[in-house]
């Protein structure tokens, strides 16, 4: 039994060809996107009971923390979409 030689002929110029990037995707400012972090459990108690003893949830002390970051970044603070704010 005898196999065919493969063809490498236009490989090299197939290979170099760039391709075109897609249009990046229209933002939906009401969609809403999950975040995970990893902490230990030690440190996530700590953040939770820190978070119920100013009277917040976990959802609401995140937020204010990564808007302090946003703040000090120079940038637009973030909703939190289980509240009314936008």
């Amino acid at each position: 039994m005898t196999k065919n030689a493969p063809d490498f002929t236009g490989f090299a110029t197939r290979a170099s060809q760039v391709k075109k990037s897609a249009p990046p995707l229209p933002r939906d400012t009401d969609a809403v996107r999950h975040l995970q972090v990893r902490l230990t459990r030690n440190d996530a108690v700590r953040f939770k009971r820190g978070a119920e003893d100013r009277g917040l949830t976990i959802q609401s002390a995140l937020v204010e923390a990564i808007n302090r970051v946003f703040a000090e970044w120079g940038e637009a603070p973030a909703a939190d979409p289980t509240t009314s704010q936008k």
